[in-house]
């Protein structure tokens, strides 16, 4: 959800031109399931890049710096990856979460 908001936060800034969000989700492997999502907000530069899952960084007025950070944490604890690229010449920003799929000894479990 932080994602999200932050996707819609950044294109709320936009003056001009279309705010589009993708949220997709694919198989990334026959064990890996990689979501991503995609705004057409403002972007960041390359030092928020570099910065923007640390802990206490932020670039909003009334952010804490915590929801990325916090984010990264709890998609690591589950032996998963999240990070953020530029998207080219298209304005805005990709997040990526990279997540291992449940064995099909655990799903055999919970039907």
């Amino acid at each position: 959800m932080n994602l999200i908001m932050n996707a819609i936060d950044a294109m709320s800034t936009r003056e001009q031109g279309l705010r589009e969000l993708l949220i997709q989700t694919f198989q990334d492997s026959p064990y890996r399931v990689h979501i991503e999502v995609r705004d057409s907000g403002i972007g960041v530069s390359e030092e928020t890049l570099r910065q923007m899952f640390e802990p206490f960084y932020t670039t909003k007025a009334q952010g804490t710096g915590i929801g990325l950070s916090i984010s990264r944490s709890i998609i690591e604890a589950h032996n998963g990856r999240l990070w953020a690229e530029r998207r080219g010449t298209a304005p805005g920003l990709s997040l990526h979460i990279v997540l291992p799929r449940a064995s099909s000894t655990a799903e055999s479990d919970t039907q």
